[in-house]
């Protein structure tokens, strides 16, 4: 079996993955988001964990966790244990199924 491509993607992943995740933590430790007021024990805990481990060690934390849920997901729409796609993109489009319901549901609104 061909894993070079396999690699390369989750080279690819991982690196994007820190990058956003990374990002979404200075919105969310910023003084006065949103997340703050909404979600004060979830943003002590993670503060718990900055002050633990290195800010780095944290991320990779994070990145993981969600890379092994994706790829999970995508096992599961592979193997056709969800009704629709919820990381698999449907056929002619780049998007997943799961995303394509929703923003028709919203354009029928807006259109009718």
């Amino acid at each position: 079996m061909e894993t070079a491509k396999l690699k390369q993607f989750a080279q690819f992943a991982r690196r994007s993955m820190i990058e956003q995740v990374s990002a979404k933590l200075n919105l969310v430790l910023a003084g006065g988001s949103a997340v703050r007021r909404e979600q004060p024990k979830a943003i002590e805990e993670l503060e718990k964990q900055l002050q633990e481990h290195e800010r780095e060690q944290v991320v990779e934390r994070i990145v993981c966790t969600w890379f092994k849920r994706f790829c999970a997901l995508s096992f599961m729409d592979v193997n056709l244990y969800t009704r629709i796609g919820v990381i698999s993109p449907a056929e002619e489009h780049f998007q997943p199924k799961f995303w394509l319901r929703p923003k028709w549901a919203i354009l029928m609104k807006r259109w009718c």
